[in-house]
């Protein structure tokens, strides 16, 4: 448990309270204590008959973990088969009832398999550290492959499904520390009520000279359960610690894949000698499933006999008791044709998947063609062939693995129903076989599905890798790459070009109308001519309007304005123009126009909304220049109120523009509104042993003797807390918010004055405590042992 990690406990009033530490060193001291006793001798152990503090390890002798484990795990059994006694509950105290005695057996055995798991999983961790070791030093030595490039493409798809693998596996590991933290942070919030249950029960032993059995029966049990509930949290810190080693060998893992991937990568190849590989490997397999084929047609008759003799059995019993259609015997000869019925089912459901298998697996070979296609083809047409091949046959896959998983979860929830039914039946009810047939024909269709669910679920997981590394450019040449790029970059370029923005009816001789589209591109060139006219327009009224001023003496904002007014009529004229020239009616931009009358609206409502709350601040009062402000930690004096936004200026000089909407909307903290007095606060420190009745005096007087600080409300000087390295006074002062007052410079000053007068008076402020005092009821005793002779082989 690092640093980073402790947490601050506060000191209970109770005199077994610890010093103020993190909590989970605090929870393992404890932990140290209740595992060296026997969990069912606590009430006669006299270090628990009154409440004290569970003492530490000593440090020159460190607790061997694995031995205290296994300590208290004998001991916690050796209590629970006292409890699990017959005579148990006969010798029960006064007072504890049988329900009790259940409990206290069940927390023993839970902390027991707690115990049990705890050690474990320390086993675990030896082997996982081990592993993780080994992982960092395969990452840190590899330099390269054993063989020459170029590599082959199987390598790239080996190495790729190895990494999904881990990657899959640091997921699952991600998952699992994230369940187990929660897990151990709700147990860390039970053990205080535990601690306190523990000590409220040692609090009743403590209050009378002679302790009851059943007073010590209930401190016994509080502390079995304070100490389960420890031994829980230990044991998932020990857990955690596993999966994290865990996660970091799989991410090492990981990462030499990922370095080995990016070296075939690199340099790889597609050879005659891996299609030939793969075609083998393909015909194998299709041979391999074709023989299980073959195995389940043979077993069909014998199938269909044993359900023709369960449907004879069944008709020879509902014939013989017409009157009673529904004995046990017809019932289990019901079950019988069912459950042969049902193996007829899954050989014939066996023999069709296995068949749609056996075809499957001849898609990786023409896939793997496909992808030789893509890697070597020069023409973007065959490419695109090919990668329309490896989508086509992607999809097929997709719906297979979509197909197998719901015919799986039907089946799954079949056998959960059967479990259900088999649950309320005897072994020895004749039921029980038939239903135990039926049982075994689901496990087969289970595991038959399955199969194939796998099969088609890791084919196209490499088919989509394929995919997505094609479309990444990870299989292309360079001069591929190149030219497929600008063959789609200008077919992307006249798509756009050719986009129909809009439609308009045009009227024909004939009465009649044709529909046209305006193309992106006839607007692009619509807006090139606009603006170069425009642009010519506003050089030559500029000119125009120097001669203007110069000759006719005309007046400079008369000349601007003019010429405004001017380039504004040039605008609409050129608009119309331009639509005239282009043939492009008015009536095409009507959606243009709704479209902006919106964007008005939405644009407006931002700065209708800031005006009229500056109207109401400036109203209100409530804010105004020169006020000092705080908006969410942004402070300063407001200079301006403007109608839309106000200027905050901070105290670094820094200028702000809030909007007025702001002082309405959020919470703002006016530091002058009604006056301009704020109370300040001065922690001092100063070493225990100081009387506090020395301290008060010497700090009002510091604080009474600044000329800036006011007199009235007076200054109060309060001893505010013990804390770990001394005593806390705190000097509360009050300041007024002016031009010639800073709040920093005070707070110094008076610092200044404590120092000097703390040094005159002979007052100590304290430093970081290093010592770490010992208490033992005996004096220690201190061995000095002369150190070996040194010889030549240590001085080596």
């Amino acid at each position: 448990m690092t640093a980073s990690n402790w947490k601050r406990m506060p000191v209970a009033k109770s005199e077994t309270c610890f010093p103020v530490m993190p909590s989970r060193l605090r929870y393992l001291l404890l932990a140290a204590a209740f595992l060296t006793f026997s969990p069912h001798s606590v009430a006669q152990v006299p270090l628990l008959t009154k409440k004290t503090a569970s003492p530490s390890p000593k440090a020159d002798a460190p607790v061997d973990t694995g031995d205290r484990l296994k300590k208290a795990l004998a001991d916690t059994r050796n209590a629970l088969a006292k409890l699990n006694d017959a005579d148990a509950e006969v010798h029960l105290p006064e007072g504890i009832t049988p329900a009790a005695l259940a409990d206290r057996r069940q927390d023993l055995d839970q902390l027991a398999r707690t115990l049990s798991r705890h050690l474990s999983q320390m086993e675990a961790r030896v082997q996982a550290e081990t592993e993780l070791n080994s992982a960092r030093a395969a990452f840190a030595s590899w330099g390269g492959f054993d063989e020459k490039p170029p590599y082959s493409i199987l390598l790239i798809d080996d190495l790729a499904n190895r990494q999904e693998l881990l990657n899959a596996k640091k997921e699952s590991f991600q998952s699992s520390i994230s369940l187990f933290q929660r897990t151990l942070d709700g147990i860390e919030k039970e053990l205080p009520a535990a601690e306190a249950e523990k000590n409220k029960t040692l609090d009743l032993l403590s209050q009378t000279e002679t302790a009851t059995p059943a007073a010590k029966w209930q401190a016994d049990a509080a502390a079995t359960k304070y100490q389960l509930l420890f031994s829980r949290a230990e044991a998932i810190q020990s857990n955690l610690q596993l999966l994290k080693t865990q996660l970091a060998t799989t991410t090492t893992q990981s990462n030499l894949l990922e370095k080995q991937l990016r070296t075939a990568r690199s340099n790889s190849r597609f050879s005659d000698a891996d299609y030939q590989k793969l075609l083998k490997i393909a015909s194998d397999r299709q041979a391999a499933i074709h023989k299980l084929v073959i195995a389940a047609e043979n077993k069909k008759p014998d199938a269909q006999n044993a359900k023709n003799r369960a449907r004879i059995n069944l008709d020879k019993l509902v014939a013989a008791s017409p009157d009673t259609p529904s004995t046990p015997e017809i019932e289990t000869a019901r079950l019988t044709l069912t459950a042969a019925d049902m193996k007829l089912d899954v050989l014939q459901m066996t023999s069709e998947t296995l068949t749609g298998l056996e075809g499957i697996e001849s898609y990786p070979a023409s896939a793997y063609k496909s992808r030789r296609t893509l890697s070597e083809a020069s023409s973007k047409a065959e490419r695109d062939a090919a990668m329309q091949s490896l989508i086509s046959i992607r999809d097929r896959l997709n719906a297979w693995e979509v197909v197998s998983s719901n015919e799986l979860a039907a089946v799954t929830a079949d056998l959960g129903q059967l479990a259900n039914t088999t649950a309320a039946i005897p072994t020895d009810d004749p039921r029980a076989k038939p239903l135990a047939d039926q049982r075994e024909a689901l496990w087969d269709k289970q595991t038959i599905l399955q199969r194939a669910n796998q099969s088609t679920s890791s084919l196209r997981k490499n088919f989509d890798r394929w995919i997505n590394d094609y479309s990444k450019g990870q299989t292309k040449s360079v001069g591929a790459w190149v030219t497929d790029s600008f063959s789609d970059s200008w077919a992307l370029i006249t798509k756009v070009w050719q986009f129909n923005v809009a439609h308009y009816d045009v009227s024909t001789f004939d009465g009649g109308t044709i529909t046209k589209g305006v193309q992106l591109g006839t607007v692009i060139k619509a807006l090139l001519f606009f603006g170069i006219a425009y642009y010519i327009a506003a050089r030559v009224s500029r000119r125009l309007q120097g001669i203007l001023i110069r000759r006719v003496h005309i007046g400079e904002a008369q000349a601007s304005t003019m010429r405004n007014w001017v380039m504004i009529l040039v605008g609409v004229g050129l608009a119309i123009a331009t639509l005239n020239f282009l043939s492009i009616p008015l009536t095409v931009f009507a959606f243009f126009g709704g479209a902006l009358a919106i964007g008005l609206g939405f644009g407006t409502q931002t700065l209708i909304k800031n005006f009229i709350s500056g109207i109401i601040v400036l109203f209100e009062r409530k804010i105004r220049v020169g006020d000092i402000i705080d908006l969410g930690g942004l402070s300063g004096t407001i200079t301006e109120i403007n109608t839309r936004s106000s200027v905050l200026r901070g105290g670094d000089g820094k200028e702000t523009l809030v909007p007025n909407s702001v002082f309405l909307e959020n919470r703002i903290t006016n530091l002058t509104l009604t006056n301009r007095r704020v109370r300040k606060l001065l922690p001092i420190r100063v070493e225990y042993g100081t009387s506090p009745q020395k301290v008060i005096p010497i700090l009002t007087e510091c604080v009474e003797r600044h000329g800036l600080v006011l007199k009235e409300p007076a200054p109060i000087v309060t001893l505010e807390d013990f804390a770990d390295a001394g005593l806390i006074f705190g000097i509360y002062y009050w300041t007024e918010f002016n031009s010639k007052t800073n709040g920093d410079v005070v707070a110094s000053d008076i610092r200044i004055m404590i120092d000097k007068r703390f040094a005159e008076a002979g007052i100590k402020m304290p430093t970081p405590n290093r010592d770490f005092p010992i208490k033992t009821e005996s004096p220690l005793q201190f061995t000095l042992i002369n150190p070996p002779a040194e010889t030549d082989e240590t001085a080596k």
